[in-house]
């Protein structure tokens, strides 16, 4: 009979758009993973380097840069900006001499300390580090005057001038610790170094 087959088709009708209208099922809020939450911990670290450092610009040859070496400390907040302390003590380039009716030789060393800012940016096995450190930057020569007598007169003159040093460093992790190389570009005052000074460092930190 055609009846029943009507009254079927009449209800399937009437309830297909329920069930096409119905709102998806939604999980639960304790079905639903914890949402993530950025890391709230500090990382320190500390860092021992070799140094190397000269006047591109200088007119003369005496150097108070020459090999150093470095410590540095430092704390890294979680949003990447990094604050650090340095200390770096140069040794100073090849004695300067010269003789005309007096004889003189003179040296320099150069000590910098210097506060840092800056920004850690990770990249694949490497670690960028641009940073601007200002501090102070202590300079102490020596000369030896020697006349035709062969007396001699030493002075030993010194200035303290700021620094600032806009730098970047490379940090390769090598298992626990991690290997470091830095370009920093240091502008001193002339009365400190004859002229800005370019150097290059090496070393090894830790992070905690």
């Amino acid at each position: 009979m055609a009846f029943p087959r009507v009254i079927v088709a009449a209800l399937s009708l009437s309830l297909a758009p329920a069930a096409w209208g119905a709102d998806p099922v939604e999980p639960s809020p304790s079905e639903l993973p914890p949402p993530s939450e950025p890391s709230s911990d500090l990382a320190y670290s500390a860092s021992v380097s070799g140094h190397y450092g000269m006047l591109p610009d200088a007119s003369s040859s005496l150097n108070p840069y020459g090999a150093g070496l470095g410590l540095r400390l430092g704390i890294t907040l979680p949003v990447r900006i990094y604050f650090g302390l340095s200390y770096v003590h140069f040794f100073g380039g090849e004695p300067v001499r010269r003789a005309n009716v007096v004889s003189w030789e003179s040296e320099a060393t150069i000590d910098q300390v210097e506060g840092w800012v800056g920004y850690q940016v990770s990249l694949d096995g490497v670690t960028l580090r641009p940073c601007l450190g200002v501090g102070a930057a202590y300079m102490q020569e020596e000369t030896v005057v020697t006349d035709m007598q062969g007396g001699q007169e030493r002075r030993e003159p010194d200035a303290v001038g700021l620094v600032v040093s806009p730098a970047l460093q490379l940090i390769f992790p090598i298992g626990g610790p991690s290997f470091l190389v830095e370009g920093r570009y240091s502008i001193v005052p002339e009365d400190v170094a004859e002229a800005d000074a370019l150097s290059i460092g090496v070393g090894f930190g830790v992070e905690i």
